[in-house]
């Protein structure tokens, strides 16, 4: 009926319709918080899991958030992207999306925010390791654009940096209008991108790509249908929504606020980022970024 790129959203989904069932086979969900951030992290184990939630098997972690503070969510984040990486690699980020479409901005401007060092590494070499971890940065751009899949750019950039780790960043589609611009997901599964609004494009994850990937979205947009649906009535909502959703328009909605809140998210996805692999304090982040 309908879909999201979330992971916790496609679980909450499966148990509305299962009714009085609580407990999904083949998935464990736990939740934790910490002060105002609410970490849930939703494990699909099997293919029975895959089956139910229509999710890869793997770690979806979503850290939902009220109120702004962009240092409580950087560390947030990095501790996340953290729980998820074995051991310190050398990293390469991809930001997809369309920096012209300004929802679908968060992969180019997380980049723009990224301590980029692979250069000054490779040749500087012994001189700045305890400060600096291997990080390098593309943004991929769309296919109207460049005539080229994601996937295959980001390949062609995985063998030449020789990276051990990639971490995709993306805007992603929600199903609740509360977690808009308020959530992140971090997972160990890849992603598809395009795939919330209808406009599949080949997988990236360690299947096509031969490393780990790590995926990070923040929900900017929602469907005009779960708009609709969640002002029906209770009573009878998914039978009226049935007779309804093939005259309702088709539209991708996104905040008002949505170039003040790309700003503020892609920089806060790009600090997390620059902690979790470089040896810098917090309050020293904005001097090393151009």
């Amino acid at each position: 009926m309908l879909n999201s790129d979330l992971a916790l959203e496609a679980k909450e989904m499966y148990e509305e319709n299962a009714g009085e069932i609580t407990e999904i086979n083949g998935v464990k969900a736990t939740v934790i918080k910490e002060n105002d951030i609410l970490i849930t992290k939703v494990e699909i184990l099997n293919e029975r899991g895959e089956q139910a939630l229509g999710k890869p098997k793997g770690t979806y972690i979503t850290i939902e958030f009220d109120n702004f503070d962009l240092r409580e969510l950087a560390f947030c984040i990095k501790n996340q992207i953290l729980s998820l990486v074995r051991q310190k690699s050398h990293l390469a980020v991809a930001g997809l999306g369309n920096v012209l479409i300004t929802p679908d901005a968060i992969g180019p401007i997380t980049v723009d925010n990224l301590i980029v060092t692979r250069h000054i590494l490779e040749y500087n070499k012994g001189k700045f390791e305890d400060l600096f971890g291997w990080v390098s940065a593309i943004k991929t751009g769309v296919m109207s654009r460049t005539g080229l899949e994601s996937s295959d750019i980001i390949k062609g950039f995985v063998k030449e940096t020789g990276c051990d780790l990639l971490i995709a960043v993306d805007a992603l589609k929600a199903r609740e209008t509360k977690r808009l611009a308020h959530a992140v997901q971090i997972t160990d599964t890849g992603i598809c991108p395009g795939s919330g609004v209808g406009n599949h494009r080949k997988e990236i994850s360690r299947n096509t790509l031969a490393v780990p990937v790590i995926a990070i979205g923040v929900p900017m947009v929602v469907d005009s249908k779960t708009i609709v649906y969640d002002f029906l009535p209770k009573e009878n909502k998914d039978s009226l929504f049935e007779k309804i959703k093939d005259d309702i328009t088709p539209m991708i909605v996104a905040p008002k606020e949505s170039d003040e809140l790309v700003r503020k998210l892609g920089k806060t996805v790009a600090y997390g980022i620059n902690l979790a692999f470089h040896n810098i304090e917090f309050d020293d982040l904005e001097g090393y970024i151009d």
